[in-house]
């Protein structure tokens, strides 16, 4: 049977070492700090990618591109051509006063 030979200092030092590398819990270091770090970030940017010209843009360049593999090359122009144009938004909703003047 094998016998075992830890060398405790060794090991913490290795311990430590790795939790430098995670971070703690609430920090800005290591890979814990990182991760909340990606998570704001994707966070804030999720508005701007949720976007309509966003949305049209990406939508109209997968198209364009399944056109474009399957051979359909005038297909793939106008949906290409597409991805750049972006309807007007709805205006605003507005509340009608009984005289039906526009709040």
């Amino acid at each position: 049977m094998p016998s075992w030979d830890i060398d405790p200092q060794e090991v913490g030092g290795v311990l430590s070492s790795t939790a430098s590398h995670i971070g703690e819990e609430e920090g800005p270091d290591g890979l814990l700090g990182q991760m909340r770090s990606l998570e704001f970030d994707t966070t804030l940017t999720e508005a701007h990618i949720n976007s309509t010209p966003v949305t049209i843009a990406l939508e109209c360049t997968s198209e364009a591109t399944t056109h474009y593999m399957d051979g359909q090359y005038e297909m793939a122009e106008e949906a290409q051509n597409n991805a750049g144009t972006v309807p007007l938004p709805p205006p605003p909703p507005y509340t009608v006063d009984p005289t039906h003047r526009p709040v």
